[in-house]
C-alpha cells in the first residue's frame, strides 16, 4: 500500500531524551516527524539520522521551539518565513504536492497566530497541520475553554478548517488523560487517512503516528560500501585483479594510456562491487531496545488499556510516572553502553590518534544543517541544484573576474608560453629512456613509493570511480603493479590522464555570512 507516515510528537526537551526517540521513531519509518518543544536554540543542530531537520526556537525558551524532520530520499521544500514559529514542508507526490505544517502553543501563549494559519489554510493545495496546540474546548472533550480553543473551534464550526482529530488522549495527567496535540486540515486535504497512538516514551506526551494514502516522489539514495563486512581475502583472490591480459604500454600512445587506465579501474570497481556489500546507511542510528525496554512499553499499554475501560485514576498517574522514568533510565544506559562500544571498536581498528579522533569527529554527526534554499539579493528563494549552482556561479563570476589592470601583461604572458610551449605539451607516446633519474620529476615510480603514497592519502574518494583508499589498500600486487606501469608511462610521457582529472566539486560554508545568502559559499 503506498502511504505517507507522519510523526508528531512533543518531546519535552531533546537533549535529554534524544537516544529513546530516535529509537522510537526508527521502529515506524516514519517519512516527516513533526517535533514540538524540543528546547534547542537555533546555533544548536537537533540530529537524527537518515533525516534532514529543520527547526526553529525564536524565544530560545527550554520548553519552545519547533522542528521538521524530513528523511533525506524524499523531494520536499521547507516553508519557514511565517511571523511565528510556525514550520511547513511541501512534499512532492504523485498526486501533487502536500503541505504539512506544525507550531507550538504552550500553555503560556493564549493566541492563536492567525495570519500564518490563514495563509496555511487558504493554500489551493492539500494542507495538514499537525501540533501541540493546548486548545481547551468542550468540543474537543476538554470541560474548561481558553482563547486558543474557542478560535480553533470557530476556525471548525465556519468550515474554514476541518478537524481530524486525535480521538484518543496523548496526555496523561495525574487526574485524567486529554488530547492536547491537534491534527487538522484544510478544505482541499483530500487523502484517506488515518491516527493512532504511539508507544511509551520518556516525554510525558504520546506520540501521533499520521497515516496517509499517498506517496511521495523519492530522491535516488546512493550505495556506500559497507567495509567492516567484507572477506578480503575472496576480493585478493578474485581472477579479474590478476591483470593477465594487460598489454605492454611501455611505448603506449596517449589513448592507449587513457584506456589501459579505464580498463583497470572498470575490472578493480567490478571486482569491489561482486565482494563488497552497500548499504544506503553507514552507521546505526542508536542502539536496538532491550528486553527490559520492551516489557516497560508492554507494561504501559496493559495500563492505557485498563484506564480506557475504567478510567483514570491518580494511581494510574503514579504508575505511569514510574514506567516514564524507568523507560528514561534504560535508554541512557544502552546509549552509554552502545557509545562505549562504539569506541572499543574504533580504539582496536584505528592505532593513530588523528584516525581515531576524526572517525568519532564523523559519528558525532553534523555541527550544522544544510542549507535547504539560497536567497539571491531580490530575496528570491533557490530549492533545486541546478539553480543553486547558477546562482553560486552568477555571484563568484564579479569575484573571479580578470582586472583591466592586469591586461598590459597578458601579451608578456603570452610570449613566454608560447616560447616554452615543448615543456607544457606532452609527447605522442611514453618512452621509458626519458624517465633518466636526473631529477625526481624524471625518477621511475616504485611500488614501495606507490604504496607509501596510498597509505598516507585520505579515506575520500572525490572522483566517479568510487576507488578510495580502503579499496588500494588491498588490492593484491598484481593490480598494483599494473598501476605502477601506467603511472610510469603516463609520468613518460608527460601526460596527465583523462581518467584522473573527473571530480566532485563542492563549496564550503562561512558563518561570517547571513543564513541563505549565496555568498556564504566559496568553492
Amino acid at each position: 500500500m503506498q502511504r505517507l507516515k507522519i510523526i508528531q510528537h512533543n518531546v519535552l526537551h531533546w537533549t535529554t531524551r534524544k537516544y529513546d526517540l530516535c529509537n522510537t521513531y526508527r521502529q515506524f519509518d516514519p517519512d516527516v516527524i513533526l517535533i514540538n518543544g524540543h528546547g534547542l536554540p537555533d546555533e544548536n543542530r537537533l540530529r537524527i539520522p537518515g533525516f534532514r531537520v529543520h527547526q526553529m526556537n525564536s524565544s530560545g525558551e527550554q520548553n519552545d521551539g519547533v522542528a521538521i524532520a524530513v528523511r533525506c530520499s524524499l523531494t520536499h521544500r521547507i516553508q519557514d518565513d511565517f511571523l511565528s514559529d510556525t514550520l511547513a514542508v511541501d512534499i512532492e507526490t504523485f498526486d501533487g504536492t502536500l503541505t504539512i505544517a506544525t507550531t507550538y502553543l504552550p500553555p503560556r501563549r493564549q493566541y492563536i497566530p492567525h495570519p500564518d494559519f490563514m495563509r496555511l489554510i487558504r493554500r489551493q493545495t492539500p494542507m495538514l497541520f499537525a501540533g501541540d496546540l493546548n486548545a481547551r474546548h468542550q468540543t474537543l472533550g476538554y470541560g474548561t475553554t481558553n482563547q486558543v480553543g474557542r478560535d480553533l473551534t470557530d476556525y471548525f464550526r465556519r468550515q474554514t478548517a476541518r478537524h481530524i482529530g486525535p480521538n484518543f488522549p496523548t496526555y496523561y495527567g495525574p487526574l485524567s488523560s486529554t488530547s492536547p496535540d491537534i491534527v487538522f486540515s484544510n478544505q482541499t486535504f483530500h487523502y484517506a487517512h488515518s491516527l493512532s497512538p504511539g508507544p511509551l516514551t520518556s516525554s510525558d506526551h504520546i506520540p501521533i503516528i499520521i497515516d496517509i494514502s499517498t506517496f511521495p516522489i523519492l530522491t535516488p539514495t546512493p550505495l556506500s560500501y559497507s567495509f567492516h563486512r567484507v572477506d578480503w581475502d575472496s576480493f585478493q583472490e578474485d581472477e579479474s585483479l590478476d591483470m593477465t591480459d594487460a598489454t605492454d604500454i611501455s611505448r603506449a600512445s596517449l589513448e592507449e594510456i587513457d584506456t589501459s587506465l579505464a580498463d583497470w579501474m572498470t575490472k578493480v570497481k567490478d571486482t569491489a562491487d561482486r565482494h563488497i556489500p552497500k548499504t544506503q546507511y553507514r552507521l546505526e542510528p542508536a542502539p536496538r531496545p532491550t528486553r527490559q525496554t520492551q516489557m516497560t512499553r508492554i507494561q504501559f499499554n496493559a495500563l492505557r488499556q485498563r484506564a480506557q475501560l475504567h478510567g483514570w485514576t491518580n494511581d494510574d498517574y503514579r504508575r505511569y510516572v514510574r514506567l516514564r522514568l524507568t523507560l528514561h533510565e534504560l535508554r541512557r544506559d544502552e546509549a552509554r553502553r552502545h557509545w562505549g562500544q562504539t569506541l572499543e571498536g574504533l580504539a582496536s581498528r584505528c592505532k593513530e590518534p588523528r584516525r581515531f579522533w576524526a572517525q568519532v569527529k564523523r559519528l558525532s554527526g553534523r555541527t550544522k544543517g544544510q542549507d535547504s534554499y539560497l536567497l539571491d539579493r531580490n530575496g528570491q528563494r533557490h530549492y533545486s541544484n541546478a539553480d543553486k549552482a547558477r546562482l553560486f556561479t552568477r555571484k563568484w563570476e564579479t569575484v573571479f573576474q580578470d582586472d583591466d589592470e592586469d591586461y598590459e601583461d597578458n601579451d608578456m604572458v603570452l610570449d613566454y608560453l608560447a616560447v616554452h610551449r615543448h615543456r607544457t605539451t606532452p609527447h605522442q607516446e611514453a618512452d621509458p629512456t626519458r624517465l633518466a633519474g636526473d631529477s625526481p620529476l624524471t625518477c621511475f615510480i616504485s611500488l614501495e613509493e606507490l604504496k607509501a603514497a596510498i597509505r598516507s592519502s585520505k579515506p575520500t574518494c572525490p572522483g566517479s570511480s568510487g576507488i578510495n583508499r580502503t579499496i588500494l589498500a588491498h588490492l593484491p600486487p598484481p593490480a598494483l603493479a599494473r598501476l605502477q606501469d601506467i603511472f610510469n608511462s603516463a609520468l613518460s610521457a608527460g601526460y596527465f590522464p583523462d581518467g584522473l582529472k573527473e571530480g566532485d566539486t563542492c563549496t564550503t560554508r562561512h558563518n561570517m555570512v547571513s543564513v541563505g545568502e549565496e555568498a556564504r559559499r566559496t568553492p
